[in-house]
């Protein structure tokens, strides 16, 4: 909207010195009178009055307070999900005017809330000093390290200097093992005497079913108790004969695997001893004494870690590493509030009361970090903006009265004062 400002300047004000009166000096009539040194003088009369001088220019009607509204905090491109006004709609400081998807913002938020809190942990159990339980657990794994070092070392020793006599004597052993075991699986399948027992069993069972079977058939009354009684106790005899017969015939062929598994872990470890042996007259096996020493060396790395860390313990708290934790955590508590502020940003409120003069996009439209969502003006606060040239600004100071009319209202005037003048001025067309 564009007016005319009219600014009236006092340019000279003559009045009386006391009273508000006025005084008219008259000296000489009114026509002019020549000097001896023939300079011309004219009387004139003067009177108390006001002299205005006033400039007119065009200027612009705006908003005190306005806005080109935009998600200031999202990254990358994004989909308007909802628009909440429209244009000419009044809303308050406050107020949700559009939105964008916060899924992304909320993931990376708790992202950094997670590395925030591990973070937090591990500056806690720095500053925290190690329990009494702690330092047992310590000596704990320092001695059972070193256990695993002499293990190691031992057969790694072994190897490389393997004791023949005790390897022969190994193999003898193992010789000797297996043949008891042979000679004991060997009298097992010989023994008739299980076979004999498992055979009386079968007749006993095969007896008392036929007794059983044959009671059962025989005629009788539901009344006739005795009949009753003795087939339940023949009926017994029955079971306790088949769970007996049973039971032989698994302990034997039990006895008899366990007698086969003893000759079959006597001929391995036979084999074993054998190859081990070899081995040692041969001079050993090359990647068996290559992992041998691969062994012995991550013990003893296991054992120095241990030795560390209980060193640690008896030195207490390291403040360059708490100093370092402390930066970590800083970073990412820092973190944490960008991300909160990102994920506020997908919400797009109004900074303060007004209208909105116009909306840029609709819902579904991408935008960007700058991308013009809604222009908001407060309409209760209007000024209007001039240009003044640089040959009567120097007339024009903050604080004078000013007029001010419109095209759309031309029999209207409206009142007003000149707000400030800007310090510099800019160059259009030369001027």
């Amino acid at each position: 909207m564009k007016g005319v400002l009219r600014v009236v300047l006092l340019v000279l004000l003559l009045g009386a010195l006391a009273g508000g009166g006025y005084w008219i000096y008259q000296s000489q009539p009114a026509a002019g009178t020549v000097s001896e040194d023939g300079s011309y003088t004219q009387v004139v009369t003067a009177e108390v009055g006001d002299l205005t001088a006033s400039i007119s220019v065009v200027g612009q009607l705006e908003a005190v307070q306005s806005a080109v509204l935009t998600f200031e905090q999202m990254s990358g491109t994004a989909k308007v999900q909802s628009l909440e006004v429209q244009t000419g709609e009044t809303v308050t400081a406050g107020q949700v005017l559009a939105t964008i998807d916060p899924t992304p913002y909320q993931q990376a938020l708790d992202e950094a809330q997670n590395s925030l809190q591990a973070a937090e942990d591990a500056l806690s159990e720095l500053q925290t000093p190690p329990t009494t339980l702690e330092i047992a657990q310590a000596d704990v794994a320092v001695a059972k390290a070193q256990l695993q070092v002499e293990t190691a070392k031992q057969s790694l020793d072994d190897l490389l200097d393997p004791d023949v006599p005790s390897l022969q004597t190994a193999v003898a052993d193992a010789r000797l093992g297996l043949t008891q075991a042979e000679m004991n699986l060997q009298t097992l399948q010989q023994d008739t005497s299980s076979e004999e027992q498992i055979s009386r069993l079968r007749e006993a069972d095969a007896e008392a079913w036929t007794t059983y079977s044959e009671w059962a058939a025989k005629v009788h009354s539901e009344s006739d108790d005795a009949y009753h009684a003795e087939l339940t106790l023949l009926y017994n005899k029955m079971k306790d004969a088949q769970d007996a017969l049973v039971t032989a015939e698994v302990k034997a062929q039990l006895t008899l695997l366990q007698a086969q598994m003893s000759v079959r872990k006597s001929q391995q470890t036979l084999a074993d001893a054998q190859d081990a042996l070899a081995e040692a007259r041969a001079g050993g096996d090359s990647l068996k004494l290559a992992q041998a020493e691969l062994a012995a060396r991550q013990a003893e790395v296991s054992l120095e870690v241990a030795q560390l860390q209980r060193a640690e313990m008896d030195e207490g708290v390291d403040a360059t590493a708490v100093a370092a934790a402390q930066a970590t955590v800083d970073k990412r508590q820092l973190a944490v509030e960008e991300a909160e502020a990102a994920l506020a940003g997908t919400e797009l409120v109004a900074p303060f009361s007004g209208t909105i003069l116009e909306t840029h996009v609709g819902i579904g439209d991408p935008v960007a970090a700058n991308s013009s969502v809604v222009t908001l003006a407060d309409l209760g606060s209007m000024r209007v903006v001039a240009s003044v040239d640089e040959t009567t600004i120097r007339q024009v100071s903050a604080g004078q009265r000013a007029s001010i009319s419109f095209d759309a209202y031309p029999d209207q005037t409206f009142e007003g004062e000149v707000l400030s003048v800007p310090l510099y001025g800019t160059l259009q067309g030369g001027v």
